[in-house]
């Protein structure tokens, strides 16, 4: 394994940025996402009567990655009800379902990822993934409809098996990060939050995408300039990893939190926390 001269295995080169997405390119994609939940079938289903689960991604380290719909704010009063809301769901190698995740738990998990005894290279290396997923950067979209394994499950008194099948579904922006990067950072994160690093990834871009559902996806005129809830929530972890790499003050994160719920890192900050990945990104 050939290594930077920083130590950073020299496989992660595909994670550098030279030119970061426009706003516009990002926002289309998103909001192609929210119409993709909006356009799912809900006949019959409610939360914790009778849900769905699509499976999303299956790792290489055997765990499945469910998106799981609806969420429990589609039972909240009118007033405050996020009709498209729903939630990742992660079942592991062994066929057991792994507690669900807060942003909290999140951030347990960069600490201890901070706190390894590994290279300053390694967190770093993860920060610039997040990077990348908050500016959809490692997504594509399939050119035709696409197949996905579905599983309808009953809960309380309809409690039910969950009743396999697969689905024609359109296309969406689905994300696919670096296969390289996830094969170097994962020798060296073997384990976040009970999950392999791919399904840690896969987990928050769905919690990320959630939030663009929750919060804009009500909105008839969505625009570029405010559509961007799901992106600083994910640019949000990334500064409170900067705190953890001495990069971000601590104030920088609490502060923001405190008044409007998000944190996220400023371009100058990520550049930083993200080094030597965006060296140089316009």
């Amino acid at each position: 394994m050939s290594l930077t001269e920083g130590g950073a295995p020299s496989s992660l080169d595909v994670l550098r940025v030279v030119q970061a997405p426009e706003n516009e390119s990002v926002f289309r994609r998103r909001l192609e996402n929210v119409e993709w939940i909006r356009g799912l079938r809900r006949d019959g289903l409610r939360n914790g009567v009778e849900e769905k689960r699509i499976l999303l991604r299956e790792t290489k380290g055997g765990e499945r990655v469910f998106l799981q719909y609806p969420g429990k704010e589609s039972e909240l009063p009118e007033a405050k009800k996020k009709e498209l809301d729903f939630r990742p769901k992660l079942m592991d190698a062994n066929g057991s379902w792994l507690e669900d995740q807060s942003f909290a738990d999140v951030w347990d998990a960069l600490q201890e990822c901070a706190a390894g005894v590994y290279g300053p290279w390694a967190p770093r290396a993860l920060g610039t993934l997040i990077f990348r997923m908050a500016h959809f950067i490692d997504f594509h979209r399939d050119d035709e409809d696409i197949m996905l394994q579905t599983e309808t499950e009953g809960f309380g008194l309809a409690s039910h098996p969950a009743l396999r099948a697969t689905e024609t579904l359109h296309p969406f922006w689905r994300y696919n990060p670096p296969a390289e990067a996830l094969a170097a950072l994962g020798r060296i994160y073997k384990v976040i939050s009970g999950a392999t690093l791919e399904a840690f990834l896969y987990y928050n871009q769905i919690l990320a995408w959630n939030e663009d559902c929750k919060y804009l996806g009500p909105l008839g005129d969505a625009s570029p300039k405010h559509f961007r809830r799901g992106s600083n929530n994910l640019l949000t972890h990334l500064r409170v990893l900067g705190v953890l790499t001495g990069d971000v003050r601590f104030s920088k994160v609490l502060y923001p939190l405190s008044k409007i719920g998000v944190s996220p890192a400023t371009v100058t900050e990520a550049k930083l926390i993200c080094r030597p990945w965006l060296d140089g990104m316009s």
